[in-house]
């Protein structure tokens, strides 16, 4: 019998119940009527993985007779850990001027992306899927499986870079790092590999000169590594490319492809650049309401 089940941190077993559920709901085999059954308990096989299928030998739980066996297959599993962000009925105006209406929609998986035309509401919606915008109405959730995180959680596990988040002019690459590290050390007492990301994002050379000294395409990179030095597993990226030269458009496509097949992270981008919704596993349309 050709069945599916989904599992998070306990597929065999899930999938057993599935296949106690199938025989005693619904496919009610000749062989197993008038008897009493039940199906033996197994440890997780080591090499159950996607496609895999599993065999549950049902016993006569008198006798432990052998009275059929019963075939679990196509077996796909959810991760333990999944970033899930819902939009629910999200409404934002600004005095008399509605910017966003009635939008809702559920996403989790790739890098998302987050299209439309300019003042079409692509900067609003993510500035309120990141909490620096109240909505006038409606909500966002995000969560961790079967965990919605509040607001503090999202703080710490969130980055976000965008042209219109800026950094401390009179501070240096590093010491602007270093301070922004500081702070988050301080609440959950980890550490940060500054140093690591003013390489990354290529500013090794003038990571001593202040931010207000920088050319627009460094200070960009900049905001990249501020939102990244701490390994968010939620990144928003407003217009990524803001600025940069070719190398600093392939740090971007660098840092979306480290985003793909991680279900436990999740990266949006909000852009009308069709190369950097490219990267995108799907695109939303803050016009149409819709996934194109």
């Amino acid at each position: 019998m050709g069945s599916c089940a989904r599992g998070t941190n306990k597929p065999f077993l899930l999938c057993q119940g599935f296949a106690e559920q199938v025989l005693g709901e619904f496919a009610r085999p000749r062989t197993l009527r008038g008897r009493a059954w039940a199906l033996p308990i197994f440890p997780i096989p080591g090499e159950l993985n996607f496609g895999s299928s599993v065999v549950f030998p049902v016993l006569d739980s008198e006798t432990n007779e052998i009275l059929l066996n019963f075939t679990v297959s196509h077996l796909y599993f959810l991760p333990l850990s999944m970033i899930t962000l819902q939009i629910k009925r999200l409404r934002k105006s600004f005095g008399t001027k509605n910017i966003i209406r009635d939008l809702s929609f559920e996403y989790s998986g790739d890098p998302l992306g987050i299209a439309g035309a300019n003042g079409s509401g692509k900067s609003t919606l993510l500035k309120c899927m990141g909490g620096l915008l109240s909505p006038t109405r409606g909500d966002v959730v995000w969560a961790d499986g079967s965990e919605t995180l509040s607001k503090e959680q999202l703080r710490q596990r969130m980055g976000y870079a965008a042209p219109y988040i800026n950094l401390y002019d009179e501070l240096s690459c590093l010491e602007n790092l270093h301070f922004l590290s500081s702070v988050r050390s301080r609440q959950n007492e980890a550490t940060y590999p500054v140093e690591e990301w003013i390489r990354k994002t290529g500013l090794r050379e003038v990571s001593a000169q202040p931010y207000g000294k920088l050319s627009t395409g460094q200070q960009q990179r900049l905001r990249l590594a501020a939102a990244l030095f701490h390994q968010p597993d939620i990144l928003l990226l407003d217009e990524p490319g803001s600025n940069l030269d070719k190398a600093g458009k392939s740090l971007v496509t660098n840092i979306a492809e480290s985003f793909q097949n991680t279900p436990a992270r999740l990266l949006i981008i909000a852009s009308n650049n069709s190369e950097e919704l490219d990267l995108c596993g799907r695109v939303f349309s803050v016009e149409n309401h819709t996934f194109v």
